[in-house]
């Protein structure tokens, strides 16, 4: 169980770190193989939305626990502190709180309802 433990932190810390690269706060993040929910935890804690889909139901009941696991914000904040890249525990919640969030508008036509990502220009210098 150590050796899972010590897999999911190196895991989690890849997947956060790609998820902080390629999304914004508030986006929707998908893992149709999802396991033990590592990507949904690193998600969650990097205020995204997740669903995860698994085949195996005892794989769901387990990300099920971990996704309570994590409300408890003294566990949250355990599993942030493994994130690196960050100076300290709080750079990262400073980073979150800056972090522009996802837009989505609904667009009704002939009553099929759509999710429309709205996507600001950005230039980088």
């Amino acid at each position: 169980m150590i050796a899972a433990r010590i897999s999911q932190t190196i895991t989690g810390h890849i997947q956060a770190l790609t998820i902080l690269a390629s999304t914004e706060k508030g986006s929707w993040i998908l893992d149709p193989f999802t396991g033990s929910s590592t990507t949904g935890i690193a998600a969650n804690l990097l205020k995204r939305k997740f669903l995860g889909i698994d085949k195996e139901l005892e794989f769901l009941e387990i990300s099920k626990a971990r996704k309570k696991e994590i409300e408890v914000l003294s566990i949250a904040q355990n599993y942030k502190k493994k994130i690196q890249g960050f100076h300290d525990e709080n750079e990262l919640d400073l980073f979150l709180l800056k972090e522009p969030e996802t837009e989505y508008i609904v667009n009704e036509i002939k009553g099929i309802t759509n999710k429309v990502r709205l996507c600001e220009a950005r230039t980088t210098i």
